[in-house]
C-alpha cells in the first residue's frame, strides 16, 4: 500500500485512540487504534465508533484462516475490523460469517472502498505543496520500503537491517498452472541466503572506476550472482524457514569476485597530433583491484513454497527463479 492505513483513515475523517489498546498476544494482527468518529466513509459499510481496527500489515504470504481463529480466542468483546493489507487471504471471509462483531476487508475490498471514497468526495486530498507527513494522495502505487534519505540502493542495504526478506518475482499458482501442476498444496518459507555488499575499483591500461556491488549467494540453487533487483520488504514474514545449506568465506567471496565482476569495455582511442584528431573504439578489459576490495556480509531471507510433486516428492519451489529444488 503506497499509504499507511492510520492516513487513509484520516484522510475520509476518522479519529482513531491508541490508548489503552487490547491486552493481547503479539501475532500477525497489529491493532491500529479504536474509532472514535464513524464518518459517513466508513459507517456506509458497517464500520461504527467504538469498533478497534485491525492490520495484517504488508506480505507476500497469504493470511490464513488460522492466523484468525488464533486471534479470536484473544481477542475482547465488541466490534472489529481486520484490515487484510497483504497480496492475498487464504480463506472465504464468509467462513468467519457467524461472528456478527467481526468485519474482514480483504485486498480488494479495501481498495473498493477507498475508491468509492475518492469517488464520492470523501477523501481529504492535501496540496501537493504540504509536508511528507501531511500529503494524503489517491495513488495506492506500493512504495520503496528503504529509507529515501539513502542515496543508493547500496547504501541503503549497508545501513538498514542485519537481516532482510524480498518478495517473489514468480506467480507460483500461474506458473504451477502452466506446467499442469494446478490444485498442490503450496506452503510459503524462506530460503536463507548471503547477501554480499562489495566496494572496489575496476582498473583498464588508463582508467579506473569506483564501483559497488549486490551479490546474492543463493545455496539452495547454487548461484551466486552480481544483482540490483533487491527491495526489502518493511517486515520479515513470520513463517517457516530453512537455513543455508553452505556459505561462503570471505576469502573465498573474493577468489570468485574478478568471474563476477571484471568486464569489457570501449575505450575512445585517440590518434594523431593536436592538429588532426582522429576518435576510435576498442575493447578493453576491466580488472578488479584486489587492494582496493571491502566487503560487508548480510543475510537476505528467499521466498519459496514447499509443496509435494506427484513423481518427484518434496521439492522447494523458488520464489525468485521458479525453480523446482528436491527437498
Amino acid at each position: 500500500m503506497g499509504l499507511s492505513l492510520v492516513e487513509l483513515l484520516a484522510a475520509v475523517g476518522a479519529e482513531l485512540s491508541t490508548q489503552n489498546g487490547p491486552q493481547i498476544p503479539s501475532g500477525s494482527l497489529h491493532w491500529i487504534g479504536r474509532l472514535e468518529n464513524s464518518p459517513r466513509a466508513l459507517a456506509k459499510h458497517g464500520i461504527f465508533s467504538g469498533c478497534d481496527i485491525w492490520s495484517s500489515g504488508e506480505g507476500w504470504v497469504p493470511l490464513g484462516v488460522t492466523e484468525i481463529e488464533r486471534w479470536l480466542v484473544d481477542a475482547s468483546q465488541g466490534d472489529h475490523l481486520i484490515v487484510c493489507q497483504r497480496s492475498s487471504i487464504d480463506f472465504d471471509s464468509g467462513h468467519f460469517a457467524s461472528e456478527t462483531s467481526l468485519i474482514i476487508w480483504t485486498p480488494k475490498k479495501y481498495s473498493q472502498i477507498i475508491g468509492d471514497a475518492v469517488l464520492s468526495n470523501e477523501l481529504s486530498i492535501s496540496s501537493p505543496t504540504s509536508s511528507a507527513d501531511s500529503i494524503i494522495s489517491t495513488n495506492l502505487e506500493r512504495t520503496h520500503p528503504v529509507s529515501r534519505t539513502h542515496d543508493s540502493l547500496f547504501t541503503s542495504l549497508e545501513l538498514g537491517e542485519s537481516t532482510i526478506s524480498i518478495p517473489p518475482v514468480v506467480d507460483v499458482h500461474a506458473l504451477m498452472k502452466e506446467r499442469g501442476r494446478s490444485g498442490l498444496s503450496l506452503n510459503p518459507i524462506l530460503l536463507e541466503a548471503n547477501l554480499w555488499l562489495v566496494r572496489g575499483s575496476l582498473e583498464s591500461a588508463e582508467n579506473s572506476a569506483q564501483m559497488e556491488w549486490i551479490i546474492v549467494e543463493d545455496s539452495f540453487s547454487n548461484t551466486c550472482v552480481v544483482t540490483e533487483n533487491v527491495i526489502p520488504m518493511q517486515t520479515i514474514p513470520n513463517i517457516t524457514s530453512l537455513p543455508a545449506i553452505s556459505q561462503l568465506s570471505e576469502l573465498e567471496l573474493l577468489h570468485r569476485l574478478p568471474a563476477l565482476v571484471e568486464e569489457r569495455r570501449a575505450e575512445v582511442l585517440n590518434s594523431g597530433d593536436i592538429d588532426s584528431h582522429v576518435s576510435g573504439g576498442l575493447l578493453r578489459w576491466w580488472r578488479l583491484n584486489p587492494q582496493s576490495v571491502t566487503v560487508i556480509a548480510r543475510k537476505i531471507m528467499l521466498p519459496a513454497w514447499q509443496t509435494k510433486l506427484p513423481i518427484e516428492g518434496p521439492t522447494i519451489i523458488h520464489g525468485i527463479s521458479g525453480l523446482e529444488l528436491p527437498f
